[in-house]
Formats: C-alpha cells, structure tokens, sequence
C-alpha cells in the first residue's frame, strides 16, 4: 500500500505537469490559430509542433555534438537554427502564417546543406537525400495545397539534393572529423533526429489520408441520403401528374370530339411524358448514388422468367410507347424462357434499355425487343429506328453524357447505370449503329433454371405488341379487378383519389381511409381481398398496419405503396409481412400487374 506522502508526491507531479501543459505547451502549439480558418487550423498546429520539437532536438543534440567536438561555427549555426525555429512560431502568433510557411523551408535548407557538409562522414548522404525528399517536400505539400507552389517547392528540393551532393565532392564546405570512438553516437544523434521528423510527417499523412476518407465516406452517405429523402418528396406530386395524364389518355376518343381535341390530347401527351422523364431522372439519380455508395455489388440471384419480366417492362412502358405511335415487337428465343440471375439488375437493364429506345425513335415506327441464346451467353437485343453518328456512340455509356435531343434531355445516367449492372453480371453491352436503326445488346452469362422446361409448345416467332396493351385489346379483359375488394389507406387526397379511379376503373370495389387507424376502423364492417397503403402516413402508417394484422391474425394481403428504394426498407416490409412493395410514381400496369399475382398467390388462403 502506498504511502500517504507517495500519493501526495504523485499528485502533486500531476499538478505540475498540468500547468506546464496548460502554460507553456498548448500556447506554443495553437500560436496564431485564431489568424487562420478553421479548415487550416489543424495544420497550423502541426507546423507548431515540427518546429518546436525541431528546435529542441536542435539544443539537446546539438549540445551533445558540441560537447564531444567544441566548434564556434558550429555552435554560431546551431544557435541561428534554434532561433529560427522559435521565430517561426512567434510569426505564427502574430498572424504570419505565410511568412513562416517560407520560413519553414528555408531554415530545414540551411540546415540540409550546412549540417550534412560540417557532420560529413557522421551524415550519411542518402540520409540526407531522404530527409530532403521525404520530410521537406511531404510537409510541404501538407502546407502548400495548389500545384504550382507544389512543383517550386519539388523543383527547388531537387536543386539542393544537387548542392549537397556536389559538396560531397567538392567539400566547398570543410567537413569535421570525429573521433572514431565518438564517431556511431554522432551518428545516432543525427539519424535519430531526421527519422523522428521523417516519421512525425508520415503519421501525419497517413492521419489526414484516413481523416479524408472518412470525410469523403461521410459526405457519400449524406448525399445518398438526401437524394432518397428528395426523391420521396417529389414521388408523391409526381405519381398524381403521371396517373391522371395516363387516364385521361385512356379518354382519347372522347377528347378527340371536343373543339380544339387534338391540341387538348397534345398537351397531356406532353404532360405524361413530361412527369415519365422526370420519374426516370429520379430513379436513375438514386440508383447511381447506390452504386457510388457500393450498395450495388452483391447480387441476389433467383429463378424466374425472363419473357414475363420483358413482357412486364413492355407493360410499364405502354403509355410512352403510345404517345408516339411507337408499335413494340417481341421475337423471343423459348429456349431462354427460364433462366437463373439476378432479376432486379435484368429489370432495371430492360427498362432503360427500353426507355431509350421508345424516347429515341421516330413517331409512328417499330421498336424490337429480342432474345436470343448464344452458346453459354443469353442476348437481348433493344432495336428501334434512329441514327446515332458512331463517334457519338462510342460515348452513350459516358457518365452525364447530354442526350441526343432537349425533348428527351435527362441526367445523361441511364445508360451509365446500364453498363454498370451488367458489368455486375458479368456481361457486357454494345451498341450497334446503321443508317435507319440504332440497336443496343446485352450479353449475360446464361444460367438456365432448374424447374424450367424449355422444350414446352413454342410460342410465334415475332409478336407485334400495340401501344395499349401487350395482348390483343380483342383479348384484353376490360375489367381485370371485376369484383375484388380493395382498401386504399393513404394520407394523401390526390393519390387517394388517383388510386381509387384507377382501381375502380378496372372494376374493383374501394373502400379509402386517410390513415392506417382508420383502415383498420373500417375493416369491422368492410373485409377486403387486398389492401394498398402508403408508407409514411400520420399515426401508425404502413408498418403499424403490417403489425396490427398479424396481431389479430388476418390474412390479409398488404401492398406498401412507397417512394424509398432503398433496400433496407424493401427488406423492412417484407420482414413486417407486406404481401408486395410498389414504388411511386405508381405505374398503372405495374399496379394491376401486381395485384393479379397477389390475389392469386393468396387465393387459397382467403
């Protein structure tokens, strides 16, 4: 057990030291901090240290040297430096900061040239080199931030590296002789002192490199974050312009026996493609952030088919397609029908691939859409009819490259995006141009599914697919929700509104609550097939309805309506029980799509 006067000896030590840290240290190395803005602060603290701790590395080894061999102009050098160091520091007290960057230079010079010759056989010479281009040209490029003060400083470095050699040969400065015995603690004294100022510059860089890297880590998640955050606030007003300009499309006769019927349905057209530009601008922004973030890498891969995923695209794309006339053909290869890879990656490939080529062709013309099996690689070919000059294709996958025409202006992303994931893939895509067509393939490393069956009836070769419909509209059932239940909770009027006209329209009967209780309210007396609700909603929104049902054990399928893409949210409402996820701007055909595979998937439950 300690005595009490050890404890007192040890405190008051303590007490000691913290007044000379808080007296004499901390002044001396946040000298002249508050002249400087906060973003060079810390390398002025850094600059405050170098030089006092070279300074007293200059009067404790110094001293040591001049003891073993006293030299007056040894010592005159000696005190000359060690003022010099302690001027610089005074500088930067006074604001001169500048001054004492130069400062800083021009002493370690002196020193280089005068110390390495007067020490000669005791200063190795490649020891010198290293100093010279490790410690004075690394520090001065943690001061001096702009390239051309970087490359007088480099040039300058190299110009005395010349001096101090040539002085080796030529001993314009005599160089002092050791006593052999004293000769290695010279030595030591002077290599200890360069590889402690050598080293105290590489900790620094490598702190400030990581320092970066977290601030560039950093700044990366907060962009991506606000990209997600914009995004979701512009989907909502964005899903109300798209639905209802797609509705009144639906009304083309009608509006064609109004006066003025044509300008009318010109100027929706113009809307709808407006509001899809712009959806494809969002979608494509958050996607590249999610690649720049990394989140891209890991694929997910499923069996699945990949005729009805093209054919789902084709849907989604309808409307645009029917704006300009655009006629979709489908030549399908059955023996890719069923394939294993990743789906969301090979959907968001057809639907800019797809997008691009219904934007980019002429009005009232054809655009193809074929698959094909090549050896070990499937290939799927998007054609449409426009002319791309082949020094200008070469460029298409170029990140924020402009488009071809300002009625189609965009990001310049999608196709960026495009070769990113399928590079992902492990594939690859091309661009092919001619005089009256422009096609783009896609080469991916063909996995065939293990429950596919390609040798079933084949389909016909070529389908011609009209703007309305991907069957013939002769086929297509007009009502497909004829007699469904469905209840709508969201918070938001217009979308509500929107949601109810578009189901009701397909024949479905709707029931609307403004929120998540009041869905729940009504389900005492009304007892839907499905349910559609949004995601933020005041109250208990999406995921507090997810919960109450499975509290109470309904089965009732839950589709959440939502503008996040981010994958830990998607992850979030399967995990809360959410039958489906759908992404506004609501796409119409997307929405009926996906009912149907609900209501079937969960026809025997109910």
């Amino acid at each position: 057990m300690k005595s009490p006067g050890k404890v007192l000896s040890v405190v008051t030590l303590t007490g000691k030291l913290k007044l000379l840290l808080q007296h004499f240290v901390r002044p001396i190395v946040r000298a002249g901090e508050n002249s400087v803005p906060e973003k060079e602060r810390s390398a002025l603290r850094n600059f405050n240290i170098i030089a006092a701790v070279t300074g007293m590395m200059v009067i404790v080894f110094g001293g040591i040297i001049y003891s073993i061999v006293p030299s007056t102009p040894f010592l005159i050098a000696l005190i000359l430096e060690a003022s010099a160091f302690a001027t610089l520091i005074c500088l930067n007290y006074r604001g001169k900061y500048h001054y004492s960057k130069i400062g800083m230079y021009l002493t370690h010079c002196f020193s280089a040239v005068y110390f390495g010759a007067w020490l000669g056989e005791a200063m190795p010479v490649e020891l010198i080199a290293a100093f010279l281009f490790v410690y004075l040209i690394g520090s001065s490029c943690q001061v001096y931030k702009a390239w051309e003060s970087r490359a007088g400083f480099i040039a300058a470095t190299i110009a005395l590296w010349v001096v101090v050699y040539l002085n080796r040969s030529f001993k314009f400065i005599p160089a002092q002789h050791f006593p052999p015995e004293f000769l290695p603690i010279v030595t030591i004294l002077c290599c200890g002192g360069m590889m402690v100022l050598m080293l105290f510059v590489t900790v620094n860089m490598i702190r400030q490199n990581d320092r970066l890297k977290q601030e560039a880590e950093e700044a990366s998640l907060q962009k991506t974050n606000y990209v997600h955050e914009t995004s979701h606030e512009l989907r909502t007003p964005l899903n109300t312009i798209i639905g209802n300009t797609e509705l009144l499309l639906d009304w083309e006769r009608q509006l064609l026996t109004l006066r003025d019927g044509e300008a009318i349905l010109e100027v929706i057209n113009h809307l709808h493609d407006g509001g899809t530009i712009m959806r494809d601008i969002i979608n494509n922004q958050l996607d590249m952030a999610k690649i720049e973030a990394g989140k891209f890498n890991e694929l997910s891969l499923s069996e699945f088919s990949l005729h009805d995923l093209l054919d789902r695209s084709i849907d989604q794309h309808a409307s645009l397609a029917k704006g300009k006339g655009v006629r979709i053909v489908r030549s399908y290869d059955r023996r890719v029908e069923e394939v294993k890879s990743d789906r969301l990656f090979i959907l968001k490939i057809t639907n800019n691939l797809l997008s691009n080529a219904i934007k980019f062709t002429l009005n009232n013309s054809e655009v193809t859409i074929s698959t094909r099996l090549r050896g070990e690689e499937m290939e799927l070919s998007f054609t449409n009819q426009s002319y791309v000059p082949e020094d200008k294709a070469a460029l298409l996958f170029e990140q924020f490259h402009s488009e071809r025409n300002l009625q189609t202006a965009g990001t310049g992303l999608g196709l960026a995006i495009t070769k990113k994931l399928v590079e992902y893939l492990h594939g690859s895509v091309s661009v092919h141009t001619g005089p009256t067509h422009t096609r783009f393939t896609v080469r991916l490393p063909y996995v065939k599914a293990v429950a596919g069956d390609a040798a079933g009836t084949p389909a016909p070769e070529k389908l011609v697919v009209t703007p309305s419909n991907a069957v013939p509209v002769a086929e297509a059932p007009t009502q497909p929700l004829a007699g469904v239940k469905i209840l709508i909770a969201e918070d938001d009027m217009m979308n509500q509104k929107l949601l109810e006209k578009i189901l009701t329209l397909a024949g479905a009967q709707v029931a609307c609550a403004d929120t998540a209780e009041q869905a729940i309210s009504q389900l005492a007396v009304y007892h839907p097939d499905v349910i559609i609700s949004d995601h933020h909603m005041p109250g208990m929104g999406g995921i507090g309805l997810l919960e109450y049902l499975r509290h109470v054990h309904l089965h009732t399928p839950v589709i959440i309506a939502s503008g996040s893409t981010s994958e830990e949210h998607v992850a979030h409402f399967q995990k809360a029980g959410a039958a489906a996820h759908i992404l506004k701007p609501i796409d119409r055909n997307l929405l009926l799509a996906i009912l149907s595979d609900v209501l079937e998937k969960y026809a025997e439950i109910l």
